[in-house]
Formats: C-alpha cells, structure tokens, sequence
C-alpha cells in the first residue's frame, strides 16, 4: 500500500472516531459514555470503586467533538490530548494523502521512545488526577 492511500485510510479512521464522539451524548458524570456504544459498564469501577485508566476517555472525546475543551479536561485529561491529537492527525494524514505531502514522515519521526514515555507518563499522570478528583 502507498503512502498516500495509508495516510487516506489513518485519516478516515481518525475522522470517523471524531464523528462518532459527537454523536454521542456527553455523561454529566464525566464517565460511562462509552455505554452508549453498547459496552458494558466499567468493570475495574465496579471492582474498586475507583476509575480505570481509560475513564471519562470517551466522555472527554464526545466534549472535545463539540469544542467543550475545559469541560473535555475535567473528564479527563490525557483524552483531551488524544482528542485533540487525532484532529491534528486527520489534517496531517488528509494532507498527506491529497498533497503528497511528507509531513506524515516528519510526524512519524517524533514517535520516538522518549515521546512515548513521554505519553504513558501523562496518561499515569491523567489517571492519577482522575482518582484524586474521585475521591474528593
């Protein structure tokens, strides 16, 4: 496959994931959306008590689709940051795949491992908020 048609198909995936965010109804708890997807509730919450390392994600991508930014951060952090990070990736891979364009190996030079630790450290970071913000 191309790198042009790779790029179109990142960038539909990307889209299409945003699109299915808006549709959805923001939780007013900032957790279980996700159940309007027919996912079962979170077991890890009904376990501890405490929020999983994914919760309020798809609550904070539905409130980033519909430009809730601040709302999108209380929910939870690290997904307003992948929120935000797919709409940049949907331009990059559209540009890409129209234009031709290398910017997509530019960003693929970025993922290197100190980004990525980089990344799984913010997201402990978001889960640890997010199990403070809990329990107070």
């Amino acid at each position: 496959m191309g790198q042009r048609a790779l790029a179109g198909l990142i960038a539909v995936g990307l889209l299409a994931g945003l699109v299915v965010a808006r549709g959805l109804e923001p939780a007013s708890s900032g957790f279980g959306t996700h159940q309007q997807l027919g996912l079962p509730a979170c077991g890890w919450l009904a376990s501890t008590g405490y929020p999983c390392p994914t919760c309020g994600f798809t609550t904070a991508f539905a409130l980033a689709a519909r430009g809730h930014f601040v709302l999108a951060w209380q929910a939870q952090p690290m997904a307003l940051v992948a929120a935000v990070g797919a709409a940049c990736g949907f331009w990059v891979g559209l540009h890409v795949a129209v234009f031709g364009s290398r910017a997509g190996a530019l960003c693929a030079k970025l993922l290197t491992p100190g980004v990525i630790w980089s990344v799984a450290l913010g997201w402990a970071v978001a889960w640890a908020w997010k199990s403070w913000t809990w329990a107070h």
